[in-house]
This record gives structure tokens, sequence and C-alpha cells, in this order.
């Protein structure tokens, strides 16, 4: 089965969070937007409900699931760029002529996670998803972004920062295992 092996990097976060992951060949926006979702944690893909906009833009398309930028690109033209449904689109196609792009997820947060295309692979056995390598942690949902994320690392790695009380829910291993509240 035809397959890709992608990279998966967020932008303006430092250090790098970065997954590497095989997909197989003939999957939509929409499966892809799922497997971006679970192998970051974040909480808007199957099988979770979804609570946050996406896109991915891909020259002069954009693939996204909000119902209104599809709406009005039916009645007109939007600004000379094809909207689609990622529930309708392969993924093929893009990733194979452009061999990168980018996907924003949660468009009051504005994650950018640049994609890119490392291999074909034309004899991949599976038929799912599998995540090859990785490097750092990805961020918790609704932490207002790259600079919320930063806020929230100084705050996480300050024992005696003013405005939080940590609160241990487990043993440590991720930034997931603690709960933090905002004073």
């Amino acid at each position: 089965m035809k397959s890709y092996i992608l990279t998966f990097q967020f932008e303006n976060i430092e250090p790098v969070v970065l997954r590497k992951v095989i997909v197989p060949g003939g999957i939509t926006f929409n499966r892809l937007h799922d497997v971006i979702q679970n192998v970051t944690n974040f909480q808007s893909g199957y099988p979770y409900e979804p609570i946050h906009l996406f896109g991915f833009q891909l020259d002069d398309v954009v693939v996204t699931n909000n119902v209104q930028r599809i709406d009005e690109a039916k009645s007109k033209s939007y600004k000379g760029i094809a909207v689609k449904q990622p529930t309708r689109i392969k993924i093929d196609t893009y990733l194979e002529r452009l061999g990168e792009f980018l996907y924003v997820y949660d468009f009051g947060d504005d994650w950018r996670i640049h994609v890119k295309l490392e291999e074909v692979v034309e004899d991949y056995y599976f038929g799912f998803p599998t995540v090859l390598d990785w490097a750092g942690e990805a961020p918790p949902e609704d932490v207002d972004g790259p600079p919320g994320f930063e806020h929230f690392l100084e705050v996480y790695q300050s024992s005696s920062h003013p405005s939080i009380t940590i609160s241990k829910v487990g043993r440590l291993s991720r930034v997931s295992d603690y709960s933090i509240k905002c004073l």
C-alpha cells in the first residue's frame, strides 16, 4: 500500500516540537487533521467532537472545516483561492505536488504546524498511521497559542511563580501530569 512519511513541526515554539508519522495514501484532509490531533495530544480530532476550526493552506487552495468560509466561497470567488471541505479532498495529489504545506489549528490560538513530505513508501503493509519518531512535548490545548505556551512553560518551570498553584495529579512524566491553576 502506498504511504507517506510526514513530519509535523510546530512553528514559533522552542524547544522544537516535531512528530514523524507514516500515513496510508488515500486519506482525506479530515483524517490527516485527526492524525495531527492525536499525535500532538490536542482534542479536536477523532474520537472527540471538533472543538476548534482548522485549515490546510495549499497555495491556491484552502481546505477547512470553517463552514462560513466554505459558504462564502460557494457564492463568490474567495480572494482567488478555492475553499474546500476536508472530508472530500484526499491528500495524495497535494502532498506529491507541493511536498509541504501549513496546517493551522484553532484560529483563536493560531497553532501553525508545518507538514512536510519526507518520503513516499510503496510497500507499507498496515492501513493505519504510526508515529515513527518525535521530539519535544506538545503544548496543552487552549493555552493561547505559542505566546501562551511560552508563558505556560515559564510558569510550569518555576515552583515559586506568583500567579499559580501547582497540584500533582500523578507521577511526573509529562506536562499534562500537573494541574495548573491561575490565581
